[in-house]
């Protein structure tokens, strides 16, 4: 697809407003990508995968070409990253944006996708890429891309990394109390339109919060594992799991693409739920809004997920009874460093 092509056809994507099919929910710089492309390998590609699978959102007709432009983008930006200059390109960081919409958050519950969290360290590294501050307005998610980077090891082997974990766990637990404070400011939301600017912006930050405590309630999940008898983590694993019930039911009317996030936040909650009337409620959930994404099995992803949670435990188990319990007090630290100290939900 020519320069100039490719250029009109993201343009036209990116003139749909509604928010359900609105790209741009992904970041208001995504208009300013056409006149880039034609400079940037790595950027014409990304934005080709793109506007190859958009079709599928509005349409659900799928196209056979998305999957190879994906793969395509994938080593046009490793060409590029290993290209001194172009590794420092405007043009690079949103091939790489474009790129991480669509893998990272998939790695979380799709074990054939494998995530090399040192890449994502050094792509971090080389555009500065910092945290927002605690006191940022609207309040986000403080975690940086690397950090995100490292849930799919965690969640595969998470024995050498429970410190690191538990300290991530506290900081994202915060911030999605923050986060929620800030919601609840749309909580009286009467607009029935979906190119309403508060509807886009109540839609985006909807968005964020409930990924945050998704990701949140993985951390929690790893966490119980090595500390089953700790209430405060069951309490807050509770919360977290009504919590993606709640948002994934108001979200419902931006599907499919404003609510595209929300499957994977379903996925985790099945996982996670021990309480029966939750995780009914998590698989009819599921159940209804994998009808937008028909070609991925949900179910899979939920039994593979589950099943490595299950085998955390049975692990930890056995190391408890071996090592008398140490094991868990020294992966926690000081015991004022336990999330006993203090719970938010």
């Amino acid at each position: 697809m020519p320069g100039n092509e490719l250029a009109m056809s993201f343009a036209c994507t990116l003139t749909i407003t509604d928010v359900r099919y609105d790209i741009t929910y992904y970041g208001a710089f995504l208009k300013e990508i056409p006149r880039r492309l034609g400079s940037s390998v790595a950027l014409d590609a990304s934005v080709k995968a793109v506007v190859t699978a958009y079709p599928y959102f509005r349409h659900q007709n799928f196209s056979p070409d998305a999957y190879m432009e994906y793969c395509n983008s994938l080593r046009a930006l490793r060409e590029s990253l290993n290209d001194p200059v172009e590794a420092q390109s405007p043009n690079t960081l949103c091939a790489v944006y474009l790129i991480t919409i669509c893998q990272i958050l998939e790695a979380v519950v799709n074990p054939r996708i494998q995530m090399d969290s040192q890449w994502w360290e050094d792509v971090t590294r080389r555009f500065s890429v910092t945290p927002r501050p605690r006191d940022a307005n609207p309040p986000r998610s403080s975690n940086t891309l690397s950090t995100l980077a490292k849930f799919p090891e965690w969640i595969r082997r998470p024995d050498p990394y429970i410190p690191e974990i538990a300290v991530v766990y506290l900081t994202m637990r915060d911030d999605a109390e923050r986060m929620r404070q800030y919601l609840a400011r749309w909580s009286d939301l009467t607009s029935t339109s979906f190119t309403d600017p508060e509807t886009f912006e109540h839609c985006r930050y909807q968005a964020g919060y409930t990924l945050v405590v998704t990701l949140a309630l993985i951390l929690n999940t790893l966490l119980r594992a090595f500390d089953p008898n700790n209430n405060v983590l069951v309490t807050e694993a509770f919360s977290f799991c009504d919590h993606i019930i709640r948002e994934s039911e108001t979200a419902c009317r931006y599907r499919p693409l404003g609510a595209a996030y929300v499957s994977l936040c379903l996925v985790v909650g099945c996982s996670a739920a021990e309480d029966a009337r939750q995780l009914a409620q998590l698989q009819a959930l599921l159940a209804d809004y994998s009808t937008d994404f028909k070609e991925i099995n949900w179910i899979e992803r939920v039994m593979w997920l589950r099943a490595s949670f299950y085998s955390h435990r049975l692990r930890a188990r056995s190391t408890r009874s071996e090592c008398g319990g140490e094991l868990v007090e020294a992966a926690w630290g000081q015991p004022n460093g336990r999330p006993e100290s203090c719970c938010i939900m």
